[in-house]
């Protein structure tokens, strides 16, 4: 069976849990309402499935251990991910949470707390995301005509400041739906960029993937 995995997007920025948590809690309700009525005595009016929560407690380890889901190389500082976590806390940034083979959806951070208790460096931390849901309008089913798409040959471009994936996908493959399949194809790139952009500026907190990538080469394909 394949180990379980969670991936954790913020914005344009996403990241494999190195240690995946031990058990995870998806909790639900549903919007019943009970009614008594002359002649029938109470009976069950069926309501609509209220918003999920999916929470866990685990760590984001200070150093490789043989259980981590990531590489050595790809292995970030334990305050990195907590303080990209803690800026997503205060912000309205999209959120989507992927526990594979169990669910995926769209969240926001209701509630984040970590620190260290022992010499070991690790950060523990204990985590809860609810559900959102995008409300659905007129246009939102209007369909628009397709475009030609640009064929593409497999290049680097380098990313300038002001770039985001979905500007570059659209320069440079004529679509600017490719982003998530650029995007996808530099992930260690992408980790690299922000692990050497951590270092030169360890006091920075607000950790922006469009900011750390200035300068580098990305593969367009």
């Amino acid at each position: 069976m394949d180990k379980t995995t969670i991936e954790i997007m913020i914005g344009e920025l996403s990241f494999v849990l190195p240690v995946t948590p031990e058990s995870f809690n998806v909790t639900t309700g549903y919007d019943h309402q009970t009614v008594n009525i002359n002649g029938l005595g109470e009976i069950l009016l069926r309501g609509k499935r209220n918003l999920r929560t999916v929470s866990w407690s685990s760590f984001f380890p200070r150093q490789h251990y043989d259980f981590c889901q990531v590489g050595e190389e790809e292995l970030l500082d334990p305050m990195w991910y907590a303080a990209l976590l803690h800026i997503a806390e205060n912000s309205e940034v999209d959120i989507k949470v992927t526990i594979s083979g169990f669910l995926s959806m769209s969240v926001v951070l209701s509630s984040f707390e970590y620190g260290q208790e022992d010499g070991t460096g690790d950060v523990n931390y204990s985590i809860t995301f609810t559900e959102t849901r995008d409300v659905a309008t007129p246009d939102a089913a209007k369909q628009t005509a397709k475009r030609p798409t640009k064929k593409v040959t497999s290049h680097m471009y380098k990313w300038k400041k002001g770039d985001t994936w979905k500007k570059v996908a659209k320069k440079e493959t004529g679509k600017s739906d490719n982003w998530k399949k650029l995007r996808k194809a530099n992930r260690k790139r992408i980790d690299k960029a922000a692990m050497e952009y951590h270092k030169k500026h360890p006091k920075v907190k607000k950790l922006k993937e469009t900011t750390v990538l200035i300068g580098v080469k990305v593969l367009i394909k």
